[in-house]
């Protein structure tokens, strides 16, 4: 249906004269584009419609009689509204019939009726506004048409492309599975400080598939070497930060000393970490950054070691009374590190030491979209929350805080006693 097809008005009328006068009427004052067709019964006029409809015409307008024989025109509009819905009807009445307009009125949706004898400028005016509603609703049409064509072609578009996207995001997703793989066999084991440390527990839960956290242990000469690094990259960026720390870290603990301090090995680990990636251009010494917790534990005084770029470690006591030794200051970074390394000596025996990485409490919450923050932490192990009969539950803390809520930075936990 288009505006090109040849559009057509029927009048209906089984007097003959009356009919001639109305054509010549409404032929004085319709578009020139507009042909007037008439017939003297109902039945040839749902023959002309048809014939027209067969031949891609339009029939804009309908005027038919009512008081017809043998169909009257009250039946005839009433069957034309099931072969042609939107063609406006008109119906001519007189003041007798107007019971039959009432009829018509509760099955078709009737246009307009006009009294004989009609005024000659009242037909005009219905019959054209009949025209421009005709006109109008057509092109609302077309348009409505185009406008599912468009959206049919976007959503088949649109599931193309989210095909795509799923397969990508599958090959992804494979790679990134692949990638922590590959990770973990780099990064160090710490199944063996098990043997020398009660209730160990780490909590390693990344945001993507693959984690910018690690944990690295080493044991020499019955001390133990542990850290907590936070890779200020994410994802994939992060792992490869991850593995080249932990190599750093292996070279410079391989002989170790023990009376080196901590500091200096921080110091030379994130020297070394920058010197190597300085060398791509797409990484420079103002974008790397890793906060990195590192303790040297002594098994035999329980005395521990502990240096800190921006990291956290918190002692808790028996009674679950928190004490901070060093607290991340959010994204860190300063070109004179170096001065900003933490250090200290504290005895550890009958206390439980907490490594931990921000992002276990810059989750947001699923309830209140507030960060956790570290004070929340401080006041959950206070209350008893994360350690309980020897066993530490900060991975169903971490989960409930969550609530549901994506998990917006990689997170991991290192808890031990002596």
């Amino acid at each position: 249906m288009n505006f090109s097809q040849q559009k057509h008005i029927l009048l209906v009328d089984d007097e003959a004269i009356i009919l001639n006068v109305l054509k010549h009427h409404v032929k004085r004052f319709i578009p020139p584009n507009v042909e007037v067709v008439t017939a003297m019964s109902g039945e040839e006029a749902i023959a002309i419609v048809k014939d027209i409809l067969d031949s891609n015409g339009l029939i804009c307008c309908v005027i038919s009689d009512y008081l017809m024989h043998p169909m009257r025109g009250s039946d005839l509009l009433i069957e034309l509204e099931s072969i042609i819905p939107r063609t406006k009807k008109i119906m001519l009445t007189g003041q007798a019939d107007l019971q039959a307009v009432a009829d018509v009125l509760t099955k078709i949706h009737l246009f307009r009726y006009i009294a004989k004898p009609w005024e000659p400028q009242d037909l005009e005016l219905t019959v054209n506004e009949a025209l421009k509603m005709f006109d109008y609703e057509i092109e609302l049409h077309i348009r409505n048409k185009e406008l599912e064509n468009i959206q049919a072609s976007l959503e088949e578009k649109v599931a193309l492309r989210t095909q795509e996207l799923q397969r990508k995001n599958s090959e992804l997703e494979q790679g990134l599975q692949y990638a922590r793989y590959i990770q973990e066999c780099f990064l160090p084991d710490t199944s063996e400080a098990w043997n020398y440390l009660k209730n160990l527990y780490i909590f390693n839960s990344p945001a993507a598939s693959i984690s910018g956290d690690f944990a690295w242990y080493r044991m020499v000469n019955n001390q133990i070497l542990f850290a907590l690094g936070d890779s200020t990259g994410h994802g994939l960026a992060g792992a490869l930060i991850t593995v080249l720390a932990t190599d750093i870290l292996s070279e410079k603990t391989v002989h170790h000393r023990e009376a080196e301090p901590l500091k200096h090995i921080v110091a030379a680990t994130i020297s070394d970490l920058q010197g190597r990636l300085r060398t791509d251009a797409v990484y420079s010494e103002l974008s790397l950054g890793i906060d990195l917790v590192l303790v040297r534990i002594d098994l035999e005084s329980k005395d521990m070691e502990w240096a800190s770029l921006n990291g956290n470690i918190l002692l808790v006591g028996q009674d679950d009374k928190v004490e901070v030794l060093s607290k991340a200051k959010g994204f860190f970074h300063i070109p004179n590190y170096e001065n900003n390394i933490q250090t200290g000596i504290t005895n550890i025996a009958e206390k439980k030491v907490v490594m931990c990485s921000d992002g276990l409490y810059d989750q947001l919450n699923g309830t209140t979209g507030k960060r956790l923050k570290l004070s929340g932490l401080i006041h959950c192990i206070e209350e008893g929350k994360v350690f309980s009969n020897g066993v530490c539950l900060v991975d169903k803390c971490f989960d409930v805080w969550k609530h549901g809520t994506d998990q917006t930075d990689d997170a991991m936990w290192i808890s031990f006693e002596v």
